[in-house]
């Protein structure tokens, strides 16, 4: 119960984490912008709204539900290799550079996905042991 919530609250932290680094160099005017709290505030909030559900989700026992929150962890791993392809966007390619903001990006989603997989595969292991085979 408690690792799956820790495990949602490190990407919940890892995503906040990308849209800090995405604000710190805009690139368009939809992106949050450290000049306009207000976009950044307003992301900040519905990325927050997106990661109750698997918040709560985690303190269940239920097969049920166990078996919503991994498809919800997977798509939350599929956020993640998009991030991933994004790094590359905001990179310019492939001439990626530890000081370009791309970089952590691209760090931040491959760490994001790894957690999300290491989630699902616990969900997985907790439905095996909570379903009775005779």
């Amino acid at each position: 119960m408690t690792k799956g919530f820790f495990l949602v609250l490190i990407t919940l932290v890892l995503v906040i984490i990308t849209l800090f680094i995405i604000a710190y160099a805009p690139s368009g005017s939809g992106s949050p912008d450290f000049d306009q709290p207000a976009t950044s505030w307003s992301s900040i909030g519905k990325l927050i709204s997106l990661f109750v559900p698997p918040l709560i989700f985690s303190f269940f026992n239920n097969n049920s539900v166990k078996i919503i929150f991994a498809i919800y962890q997977c798509f939350l791993g599929l956020v993640f290799l998009g991030i991933i392809l994004l790094g590359f966007i905001f990179s310019n390619g492939f001439n990626v550079s530890i000081s370009d903001g791309g970089f952590w990006i691209m760090c931040i989603g491959i760490i994001g996905t790894v957690i999300s997989i290491i989630s699902v595969f616990d969900i997985a292991r907790g439905i095996k042991e909570n379903s009775v085979v005779n």
